[in-house]
This record gives C-alpha cells, sequence and structure tokens, in this order.
C-alpha cells in the first residue's frame, strides 16, 4: 500500500494570544493555506486545510513538497511562529477512495497518527518541525532541519528568510505560476516588508526608490506591492520567451 506525508501545523503559544492577534495569524493562515494549495497543487493528495482552532493539515505525495509547504506557511504567518510534524505512512485506503472531496480532514491512517505525534515531540522539546518516518532517517534528517537554533536569526533577518520562502516559487519556473499567486502573496509580502522597515535598524531613510525611480512613502502598500510583482512576472514572460 502506498505511503504519503501528512503535514501538521499549530500556532505557537495560541491560547494566549489577544483577539487581535488571534485574527492576525488566522487571517495569515488563511491566505497560507490557498497560497500553498496554489504552488502545491501537483504534489498535494489532499488540500491543506483548518482543522480545529489555529491548526491546519494536508497530505503530500513527497517529503520535499510536505517539507517546502510548511516552510511557506512558517514565513507567511511570520511574526507569529508555527510549530508542525511531518508523519510518513499509509492512509485508510477505504477512505481515500470512498471520499472524493479534497478537504485532509476527512482522512486518517498511520501518516496522520505520526505527524500528530511529532507536533507533540516538537512541542515538548520546543521544536518548531520533527519529521516521523519510523527510520533509521529520523535520527539524520531532524537535527538539519531544526533551522531555528541553527540559524539563530533575529526578527529582522526572520523577516527577510520568510520573504525569500514566499517569493521562491516565483522565480523556480518548475512551479509554473500565474497572475493569480502574485495576488494570494500580495498581502502577506506587504505585511511582512512593512513590518521590517519599523524594525530596521536603518531609521534615517524616510523614502526609498520605486521600481519606476520614484521616490515613494517609507511604508508599502498592496497597490505598490502587486505593481512590483506584476512587473517582474511581464519582464520574466517576455525574458522566458526570447
Amino acid at each position: 500500500m502506498k505511503k504519503y506525508y501528512a503535514l501538521i501545523i499549530d500556532v505557537v503559544r495560541s491560547r494566549v494570544l489577544s483577539d487581535e492577534d488571534r485574527f492576525d495569524v488566522q487571517k495569515k493562515l488563511d491566505d497560507a493555506i490557498v497560497a500553498v494549495n496554489r504552488v502545491f497543487e501537483k504534489k498535494i493528495i489532499k488540500s491543506v486545510s483548518f482543522s480545529a482552532g489555529d491548526s491546519v493539515q494536508g497530505l503530500f505525495d513527497t517529503i520535499s513538497s510536505a517539507y517546502k509547504a510548511y516552510l511557506l506557511i512558517k514565513s507567511a504567518v511570520f511574526p507569529h511562529v508555527i510549530r508542525a510534524g511531518i508523519g510518513y505512512g499509509e492512509i485508510n485506503y477505504m477512505m481515500l477512495n470512498l471520499f472524493q472531496d479534497d478537504d485532509s480532514n476527512r482522512y486518517d491512517g498511520h501518516a496522520y497518527h505520526l505527524a500528530k505525534s511529532a507536533v507533540e515531540y516538537a512541542k515538548k522539546e520546543k521544536r518548531n518541525l520533527i519529521i516521523k518516518t519510523e527510520e533509521q532517517y529520523d535520527r539524520m534528517i531532524n537535527p538539519i532541519i531544526d533551522d531555528e537554533e541553527i540559524l539563530s536569526i533575529t526578527l529582522s533577518r526572520m523577516a527577510i528568510y520568510s520573504l525569500i520562502n514566499l517569493i521562491d516559487p516565483i522565480i523556480d519556473n518548475r512551479f509554473n505560476l500565474d497572475i493569480e499567486y502574485y495576488k494570494i502573496i500580495c498581502p502577506l509580502i506587504t505585511r511582512i516588508v512593512n513590518y521590517y522597515r519599523k524594525k530596521s535598524r536603518v531609521t534615517n531613510i524616510k523614502i526609498y526608490k520605486g521600481y519606476d525611480g520614484a521616490a515613494n512613502p517609507e511604508e508599502l502598500d498592496e497597490n505598490q506591492v502587486y505593481s512590483y510583482l506584476y512587473q517582474y512576472q511581464q519582464d520574466h514572460f517576455i525574458f522566458k520567451n526570447k
């Protein structure tokens, strides 16, 4: 029987969030889910969706797509923090064939059980991501993917790291993304960029040069971000078709 990779994500300390922060993280999660399902639609067995409260889950056919989905969601909810587990195992075959809808909440199996166990272990060990495959692979990969411990990055650098993860699918030609993805990530990028501008140590620069060379206000709005992304998409299309 074929095995799959289940991804389960929880928001760290979600119970103590203020109403405003809870709304913010829910909105970012919602945007992230749309982005992930668009980027990895060919690798997703069952779409990423909300499972309960601030938890989301999805089912993938490769470890790389599950891990990249985690990175994208992690970046999208910045500066909030998530904890995740990826489990590799079989899925209830009867459910997989009986239920034709794309909601991963309808499914069960060993992959999900391992993913839930991985999330609990990550919580106990104060880690951001744990992968459980019940193979020697686990001992090798988990120390490597503990990026928070390895990087020890500041929030400002984390903002840049998050932007890279969101923009990476655009640069990677394998995804063949259209302008709809740009619209999806536009609000996410806008919030992260403005967060970075507020936290940046460079406080004496009040304007910046836009794509057209004109001076712009310090804080970006979504229309400006969309115009940059749209221009990139147009330039990239022209370059690719030369």
